[in-house]
């Protein structure tokens, strides 16, 4: 019966992270669901959903009430992240996050990891396109450690674009999802392309 309700109870918050993330423009899984957690009056971490749980009850979610919209937005998400990799190509630039994933929700964050061992580079590219930019920092685990990296944050149309830039030795090292200790998806050009082309593709 206990486990049951624990179910029931980690189904709950998922569906309700699902709203904060796609709704009121929460970026980060697990804030999304400590929040959720905390409006539905429930305290014990141990009861928080994986970040798969979310993902499954994101898509339940958009699928169920924004279908055609949300369609449509992702895909002009997408075409927006491919012109600002393809601006950023000298930099291998990767999609990831819920753009690419396709549960991004219409605040979402369009999610660049691009590697340069001259992060201001990529700043002084962006300045001479005449492109606004903060400048922040980013946090990303790996499967080593934790660490923080510069990050430029500009708006392409209407969508808030992320380049976290990282040392060109960690090309080949994906940055791991901490909650699933699991590499993040992440597509380059070619594939987001191929994407593009073919919804129906996953990466």
């Amino acid at each position: 019966m206990r486990v049951s309700q624990n179910k029931r109870i980690r189904l709950e918050i998922a569906q309700a992270a699902a709203k904060l993330l796609y709704d009121e423009g929460y970026n980060d899984f697990l804030e999304a669901k400590k929040k959720a957690a905390a409006r539905l009056g429930i305290h014990d971490n141990h009861l928080l959903p994986g970040n798969a749980e979310i993902e499954t009850a994101l898509s339940q979610y958009q699928s169920l009430y924004h279908g055609h919209e949300h369609e449509c937005n992702l895909r002009s998400m997408r075409e927006s992240a491919l012109k600002a990799m393809q601006l950023l190509k000298k930099y291998h630039p990767y999609l990831s996050g819920s753009v690419l994933s396709g549960n991004a929700g219409k605040h979402s964050e369009i999610l660049i990891h691009a590697y340069s061992d001259a992060p201001e580079l990529i700043g002084l590219l962006l300045e001479n396109r005449n492109i606004p930019t903060t400048i922040c920092e980013r946090r990303i685990h790996t499967s080593d450690n934790t660490a923080y990296f510069t990050a430029y944050k500009f708006i392409a149309g209407e969508y808030p674009i992320v380049v976290i830039v990282m040392p060109e030795n960690m090309i080949k090292k994906p940055p791991v999802d901490n909650a699933e200790k699991k590499p993040v998806k992440r597509a380059k050009i070619s594939q987001l392309q191929s994407l593009l082309f073919d919804s129906n593709q996953t990466i």
